[in-house]
């Protein structure tokens, strides 16, 4: 956090009191006495020994503390937070993940451990949901039924978060993409935005839900939203696999994305940094600081300074 001020040529109000001061000399103190003539001034003078003789000296410090005090509140002090970089245009950036409980089969390496695809995805998914800073990103779930996990946010740090307390089979057993993808769509189609994007990863068959996923492709091109998707999990034994492969090329193809073959952790890294280059963070855009005024606190001390200083004077007199 950075205190600047923002009138500091307000700090010359300050010299006007002293300007006052030195310009108009007080009345000489030897003319004064010629002026009036007291017969108990001794008496007076022995009760201002009390403590409320050393009133004047401070009441003349609180003032000029007062007047100090408003002067800063003049200058405008305010505090300026961290640099918030605001791009010209942002992606609408929707995660559809599948949960269903296939996705805890540990056919994935993760530093030289056996991990499960879901681990692995949310591990290298966290890194790619930070990196774009900008964008909004959001997470739909998908298992028997979809639910929308994360709303479209421009907060990437508590995307990532969220995205990291999701467990397989949260949502079923099964896998309703259609209805995932349906949902999401949904999400998406209202924001006013040319660059709209839904990354669809699945480690299986649509097999759940009303909605076949093929529907989708009509909706998600009216709408110019593009659809990347991602087939998860290594091949068996007999190099075949449980991923309607052809399903999800057509899909990425008819709504102008890419299908992607994920096998290890290697290829879902590689996934990530295509689509970072295929769909680039803006670079041109503005940034601001959020400022918070603070001229209120030294105001609030002039006035406290000047009622202390006025009881005084009244206690005094």
């Amino acid at each position: 956090m950075e205190i600047v001020f923002l009138w500091p040529f307000a700090i010359l109000a300050f010299l006007l009191p002293i300007f006052v001061r030195l310009y108009f000399k007080p009345v000489d103190s030897a003319q004064s006495q010629l002026a009036l003539c007291v017969p108990f001034f001794n008496a007076i003078q022995s009760k201002n020994t009390s403590f409320f003789s050393f009133f004047p000296n401070i009441i003349s410090v609180l003032c000029w503390g007062a007047c100090l005090a408003f002067t800063i509140a003049l200058m405008r002090p305010a505090s300026f937070g961290s640099p918030i970089y605001i791009p010209s245009k942002a992606r609408q950036m929707m995660l559809v993940l599948d949960v269903s409980v296939s996705m805890n089969r540990q056919d994935f390496i993760w530093n030289n451990r056996r991990s499960t695809r879901l681990n692995a995805v949310q591990k290298i998914a966290q890194d790619f949901i930070l990196s774009r800073k900008g964008d909004a990103v959001g997470l739909t779930i998908f298992g028997t039924q979809p639910y929308l996990y994360t709303p479209l946010t421009l907060d990437t740090q508590t995307a990532s978060l969220m995205l990291s307390e999701i467990g397989a089979g949260m949502a079923g057993s099964e896998t309703a993409m259609g209805d995932a993808l349906a949902l999401a769509l949904k999400q998406m189609k209202e924001i006013k935005s040319d660059e709209k994007v839904i990354i669809l990863l699945s480690d299986g068959n649509a097999n759940a839900g009303i909605i076949h996923p093929e529907e989708i492709i009509e909706p998600a091109k009216n709408n110019q939203i593009k659809i990347y998707t991602v087939g998860l999990g290594s091949d068996d034994v007999f190099g075949s696999t449980s991923i309607d492969e052809a399903l999800l090329q057509k899909i990425a193809l008819q709504t102008n994305g890419r299908y992607f073959r994920v096998k290890t952790t290697a290829d879902l890294q590689k996934m990530y940094d295509e689509i970072n280059k295929i769909e680039p963070i803006e670079i041109d855009g503005a940034v601001i600081r959020p400022q918070t005024e603070l001229f209120w606190i030294p105001l609030c001390v002039s006035m406290i300074l000047f009622l202390i200083a006025l009881l005084l004077k009244e206690r005094i007199e």
